[in-house]
């Protein structure tokens, strides 16, 4: 109990120095959150993308449960479990606190499901979306590297980057698909049970991993369309998916609720590569939007909350 509670404070902690420096050099200006409701279609257009990416992340899911359940979870429900989810990943510390409530329904629904086997699921699901993540930074990297290179080192270095991340993506799922059995002979026991599932569901997979990518994209425009009324610059869409998904990774790290502080140095750090120098507004723009629309989860929790009390 008392290690929680000093990794907690701890993390706490980092945050606070991490705001408190962006606060302090003057790279982050809280007022400059009030410009969010000088646009409210593209607010409007940032909340309907939320949801539609909140149901295509259900239907992945789903993808990965389908590999053990024999019950056949309904998209409306597993939308509200993963909304339930973000809300409680929005308001407690640490990313990975939502994901032990969204077990606790999947398992009240589905009892024949192992707790290892949804902590697998999660751990897969979040494992899609890296993969999601991947693929299309290491494309786009490939395509702007030319128009990239000619402004910074330090950004074609990072464009270097992903594009080797990308291949090494490339050859692992090559393995996977073809050559599973490489990867059984170094696993045991339960491992080795849910590597078979994993194998068994390959359809399904391909099936997460476009998801992912779709979901991936729609994630960046929602950045995109918060960011782009004021770049100091031309950059478009397709040129921000080169660097934006590392933003993302690092927003995973799982310090503090949607990645803040953490969240506001990688893209002030980021955007300064291509010559913008208020990344981490944008970050704080986009953090805002997404807490607001993970609060709004405090709804079907309730509402499965009276269903169940109801059943």
């Amino acid at each position: 109990m008392i290690k929680k509670a000093l990794v907690l404070i701890l993390k706490i902690s980092i945050t606070g120095l991490l705001i408190y420096w962006l606060l302090e050099s003057g790279k982050l200006d809280l007022k400059l959150a009030k410009r969010l409701f000088d646009h409210p279609l593209i607010l409007f257009l940032c909340f309907i993308l939320m949801t539609i990416n909140l149901i295509f992340t259900a239907f992945r899911w789903r993808f990965i449960l389908e590999a053990r359940s024999q019950f056949q979870f309904k998209i409306p429900f597993i939308t509200a479990v993963n909304w339930i989810g973000m809300f409680f990943s929005s308001v407690l510390p640490g990313s990975i606190t939502g994901d032990f409530v969204k077990l606790f329904y999947i398992q009240k629904w589905d009892k024949k499901l192992s707790k290892q086997f949804l902590l697998f699921t999660i751990l897969a699901d979040r494992l899609m979306g890296l993969i999601g993540l991947i693929m299309i930074m290491g494309f786009c990297s490939i395509i702007n590297y030319s128009f990239f290179s000619h402004l910074s080192s330090q950004i074609s270095h990072i464009l270097l980057f992903n594009f080797y991340i990308f291949l090494a993506l490339i050859v692992s799922l090559f393995i996977f698909y073809f050559y599973p059995a490489l990867i059984e002979n170094f696993l045991r026991g339960k491992l080795l049970e849910l590597w078979k599932d994993l194998v068994e569901t390959k359809k399904s997979l391909i099936k997460a991993i476009l998801l992912s990518i779709l979901i991936q994209f729609i994630g960046i425009t929602i950045f995109y369309l918060l960011s782009f009324p004021y770049f100091e610059s031309s950059l478009k869409l397709f040129d921000i998916i080169s660097f934006v998904p590392i933003g993302f990774i690092a927003v995973a790290i799982p310090l503090a609720p949607g990645g803040l502080g953490v969240g506001h140095v990688a893209f002030e750090r980021l955007f300064a590569m291509v010559g913008e120098s208020q990344g981490a507004n944008f970050f704080n723009s986009y953090f805002i939007i997404s807490i607001c629309f993970n609060l709004i989860g405090i709804i079907p929790y309730f509402s499965l909350k009276k269903t169940s009390r109801t059943n």
